[in-house]
């Protein structure tokens, strides 16, 4: 809901990602149904992303982040080796490579592949 009221900060070409999570604001009874719908239209390149959709791919909610790491590095011009040294050095000990499995599975994000 939050992303509806920054809507007119935000030029038409910009990329947005949307994680299709609910988190109610205090004293909201009734959440929208239709603000995918509605940050779509707003924007020429916008990803719906469905978290539990990426938590069957990954196998844990954790590294839902990392995912998405992987759709934003489709559209930076950073090598995947850069990436790779940046996670490898930010994830926790015993994780890197469940991490680079999450972030192989947001860059087929950016082709609907999820």
């Amino acid at each position: 809901m939050a992303t509806l009221c920054w809507l007119s900060y935000v030029k038409s070409d910009t990329r947005v990602i949307v994680v299709k999570t609910r988190i109610n604001p205090p004293n909201v009874t009734q959440y929208p149904d239709t603000i995918a719908q509605e940050v779509k239209k707003s924007f020429s390149t916008c990803w719906i992303i469905e978290p539990f959709t990426i938590t069957e791919k990954t196998g844990n909610a954790k590294f839902l982040n990392t995912a998405l790491l992987g759709l934003v590095s489709t559209c930076l011009d950073f090598s995947d080796e850069a990436w790779k040294r940046a996670i490898h050095k930010n994830v926790p000990d015993g994780t890197f490579e469940a991490n680079m499995a999450a972030f192989a599975v947001g860059k087929t994000l950016m082709n609907g592949g999820v």
